[in-house]
């Protein structure tokens, strides 16, 4: 019974050994996980960009899940380093930290007092020092990207190190060691291609080494010193690893509403190691919205070679598209900058569209106007021969007026409409482009304008007086008129004996 109960204990112990902690799933932060980690614990971290200054006193594995792509460890303070893994002079701590994009650091991984460590697949980039080794004895740093720091590495009292198979690119300096055995090539012979098949001992990177690769094996013809006591035996000719590219996004004529086949050419253009596990994922952007049309998975992919995969894509309807092809793998690349490809979707098609409608400022009924029609053709083809139509919508559908006109691509225009009008008041007017929808457009959701116009009455002109008596007939009005004369007369004949008489006495009383 005894010894049952020790079995159960011991399969415990195991089983929680070998457990997983996972952020952000288990722990928000990679520090928390840490934190709470046993000894010789995994940690996996999960894609996502972690801001943080991590202290690692234990002996753990730090792993990433999807990759240094996708999964970025960048120093919340810049003046500590991104990762400090730091055991003592008595208790040496064993560390793995593979598969992170790791930048911003004082150093991008300090490891001191520790054994038995391995740094790889990680891009250890934009650091003051890339990775430092300090007392630290018998540890594995390979396929490692170490670009963009002030100095890639720095190793001191370190007994054992040994780097192979990493990139070193656009560093200040590259190495700085002291007081150290380092050996810069692989420990043992390994296969690769490279130009066909091979096997031998690799080296390292160094992209201010002036290579001679004269038998195309992939191994420089001479070693390169980086400094005075270090020494890449086998320095490669080329970046090792996986550099996965988009070489092309074909099709044929693409047809709406029917499957396409959109052709992906894939490329690893790496050298020495074939890309396992490739993703290729198609996405297509319309009207500013990006929507997936599907994700393939290629198993493996030997260093330079192609592959192409096929998606099909089916678009409802006629407008511009952009396709959108990415490769990617949780491996490091030599160069992440030819993941994807885009390519434009252009229908050579017209889009007409209505700018704006001006009419009189004054419109009275039964007078002939012009109503003038801007329009342009902002598609990419010709439109032929289409109407321009003027409607009034008052009680029904009627038609006023239409003209036929071409336009060319991005080309604008006046078109005059004759109108009118036969009846007064609120009238609403429509201007249509293409009434009869005779061929296709990018968009039809600007052929159309509508106004509302107010058609007046002219007033009559004011008739002037003759200085008759409306209210008589002709002929009473004659008689009338002979009236006044026959008055007019006698009144003269009158005035004039009068004048006569008084002359008469004038000249009496003179004598």
């Amino acid at each position: 019974m005894r010894l049952a109960i020790v079995n159960i204990v011991m399969i415990m112990v195991c089983v929680v050994a070998s457990a997983k902690l996972y952020v952000p799933t288990d722990f928000a932060t990679i520090q928390q996980a840490i934190d709470n980690a046993n000894e010789g614990e995994e940690i996996v971290v999960k894609s996502g960009i972690y801001e943080e200054n991590l202290i690692i006193n234990k002996s753990i594995i730090l792993k990433s899940e999807n990759g240094a792509i996708s999964t970025i460890i960048k120093a919340k303070d810049q003046s500590l380093p991104a990762i400090k893994a730091e055991g003592s002079f008595d208790s040496e701590i064993s560390v793995k930290i593979v598969g992170f994009k790791i930048k911003g650091g004082s150093e991008g991984i300090r490891l001191a007092y520790a054994k038995d460590c391995e740094i790889s697949e990680n891009a250890i980039e934009e650091n003051k020092v890339g990775i430092q080794l300090d007392a630290v004895g018998f540890c594995d740093v390979q396929k490692n990207r170490i670009a963009n720091n002030e100095l890639g590495i720095k190793v001191e009292r370190s007994l054992e190190v040994r780097f192979w198979l990493n990139t070193f690119e656009n560093n200040v300096k590259d190495v700085l060691s002291q007081k150290s055995m380092i050996m810069w090539f692989s420990k043992e012979m390994i296969e690769y291609y490279y130009n066909g098949d091979r096997k031998g001992y690799l080296g390292n990177f160094w992209d201010k080494n002036s290579c001679n690769d004269w038998n195309r094996d992939g191994v420089c013809d001479d070693p390169y010193s980086m400094t005075f006591s270090d020494t890449d035996m086998f320095p490669l000719a080329a970046p090792y690893g996986v550099d996965l590219a988009i070489k092309a996004l074909d099709f044929e004529k693409i047809v709406v509403g029917e499957d396409n086949k959109i052709r992906v050419t894939v490329s690893n253009l790496g050298s020495y190691i074939n890309a396992k596990n490739v993703l290729v994922s198609l996405y297509v952007t319309d009207q500013n919205k990006t929507t997936i049309i599907g994700k393939k998975m290629i198993r493996e992919l030997p260093s330079q070679s192609d592959v192409v995969v096929e998606f099909n894509w089916r678009p409802y309807v006629v407008r511009n598209y952009a396709l959108k092809a990415i490769v990617e793998s949780a491996i490091v690349e030599s160069n992440i900058d030819n993941n994807e490809l885009t390519v434009s979707i252009d229908f050579q098609i017209p889009d007409l569209a209505l700018i704006n409608v001006s009419v009189p400022e004054k419109i009275f009924i039964n007078e002939s106007y012009e109503i003038a029609v801007k329009i342009a053709n902002n598609g990419n083809a010709r439109a032929e021969n289409f109407s321009v139509s003027l409607y009034l919508r008052h009680y029904g559908d009627e038609l006023i007026s239409s003209k036929r006109v071409t336009l060319n691509a991005k080309e604008s225009t006046t078109v005059y409409l004759p109108w009118t009008p036969t009846e007064s008041g609120s009238l609403l007017l429509q201007v249509v482009l293409d009434p009869e929808n005779e061929f296709t457009e990018l968009s039809k959701k600007n052929n159309q304008l509508t106004l509302r116009v107010n058609v007046e009455e002219k007033a009559k002109p004011a008739i002037e007086s003759s200085g008759l008596d409306e209210t008589k007939t002709p002929q009473q009005s004659v008689t009338q008129k002979s009236a006044r004369s026959d008055t007019n007369v006698f009144l003269v004949i009158a005035v004039a004996f009068i004048a006569l008489g008084v002359v008469s006495f004038y000249l009496a009383k003179k004598r």
